[in-house]
Parts: C-alpha cells; sequence; structure tokens
C-alpha cells in the first residue's frame, strides 16, 4: 500500500514467509491440546471453521470495498485491521498453556441386549379365506 513498485521481491518474500506459518500453526493445535484427541478435535474444529468464515467474509467484503470505492486504499486498510486483530489473537494463542476440558466426558450408556419378543408372543394363526 505504501510502496507497491519498491523491491517486490522483499513483499514476495514476506508473503511466503506468512503463508508457510499457517503449517506451523495448524501443527501446534495438537501440542497446544497436550495429547487429548477429543481437545484438538475440539480446537482444530473452532480455529479452523472461524478462519475459514473471516477468509470467506473478508475476499466478499475486500471486492465489495473495491467496487464501492473505485480503488484499493479501503480494502487494504480492512486488511491491515484485520491483520491486527489476527496478530494479537496469535500473541495470545503463544502463550504457553495447555487447553484442558471443563468437565470429564460422561462415558457413553450402551444399551444392553434384550430378548426377542417375538419368541414370546402367540401369533394367531390366519383364518382361511372366504370362497
Amino acid at each position: 500500500m505504501v510502496a507497491p513498485a519498491f523491491m517486490p521481491w522483499l513483499w514476495a518474500t514476506m508473503l511466503g514467509i506468512g503463508m508457510g506459518g499457517l503449517a506451523m500453526g495448524l501443527t501446534t493445535i495438537s501440542v497446544r491440546a497436550g495429547g487429548n484427541a477429543d481437545v484438538a478435535t475440539a480446537l482444530s474444529g473452532m480455529v479452523q471453521g472461524l478462519g475459514y468464515i473471516i477468509a470467506g467474509i473478508g475476499a466478499l467484503a475486500c471486492g465489495l470495498l473495491h467496487s464501492v470505492t473505485g480503488g484499493w486504499k479501503a480494502p487494504l486498510l480492512m486488511a491491515l485491521v484485520v491483520l491486527l486483530g489476527q496478530v494479537w489473537s496469535g500473541t495470545r494463542a503463544a502463550r504457553p498453556y495447555i487447553v484442558q476440558p471443563s468437565q470429564p466426558r460422561p462415558k457413553p450408556v450402551i444399551p444392553q441386549p434384550r430378548e426377542p419378543i417375538l419368541g414370546k408372543l402367540s401369533v394367531p394363526e390366519q383364518a382361511p379365506e372366504a370362497p
């Protein structure tokens, strides 16, 4: 936004580093869960779901802003505001902390097999058909 033609290799390098950090961020979900598969599943669903919502709405909003304003300044400013929120969230998520479930999961109730009902019922015989 400030100097797009100045050192394009620098901007491309920074973009590549940022995109490469995504894989590292996703692998830390299992570390953050402390080996608990249920917590890792919940964290992964929350993080990726929220990320896809932000990405989908953000891309649509940037396109709409570009169409309304006719330039790239407003969409890029919006992207910077979203980026600041992501930086804030990322610094909070990078704290050394293990996520624990709030309550132990109850054990599932497995129904016991029952005796077949048909064996105890008497089935009435069919009446002969009328001629």
